[in-house]
């Protein structure tokens, strides 16, 4: 099966920016920690040293551009790598929905498929034995209705 390329960037943007948005608050946490931690370590160095205040303002002015250099580093990678990481199982989903979509419409959609590397490949199959009934009766009522009818003479 040949991979068709995504239309979209956000194929669900409520949920895929909702995850992001965990992504982020759960790296934001981490990186608050981890000052919160670093100034305490620095504020103890400090206060044990002769030039305790000029060593801590010094390092206190490191820390504050360490930590902004990560934070403009990982708050764009997660926004990457979280939205094209949710593709794998946002965009079968959307796949599913459409399908679904179209046999309430009383379409024939065939047989759902995925792109190689997605997430819910076993839904995906077990989507497609749950309406395998449904798309036979299709093929069968169209066949039917194309089949030339014969009269008595």
């Amino acid at each position: 099966m040949t991979q068709a390329k995504r239309k979209k960037f956000l194929i669900h943007p409520r949920l895929q920016l909702m995850t992001v948005a965990v992504f982020l608050a759960v790296g934001a946490l981490y990186v608050s920690l981890e000052a919160t931690l670093l100034l305490r370590s620095v504020r103890e160095v400090g206060a044990n040293h002769p030039n305790g205040t000029e060593i801590v303002a010094e390092l206190l002015s490191l820390l504050r551009f360490n930590l902004m250099a990560v934070l403009l580093v990982i708050v764009p990678l997660t926004v990457v790598l979280g939205v094209f990481l949710t593709h794998r199982i946002v965009g079968p989903i959307h796949r599913f929905e459409e399908h679904l979509r179209a046999i309430v419409r009383g379409e024939n959609p065939g047989a759902c498929q995925l792109r190689s590397g997605d997430e819910l490949q076993d839904f995906c199959k077990l989507l497609n034995q749950a309406t395998d009934t449904l798309r036979q009766g299709a093929v069968a009522s169209s066949a039917q209705t194309e089949a030339p009818v014969k009269r008595s003479a």
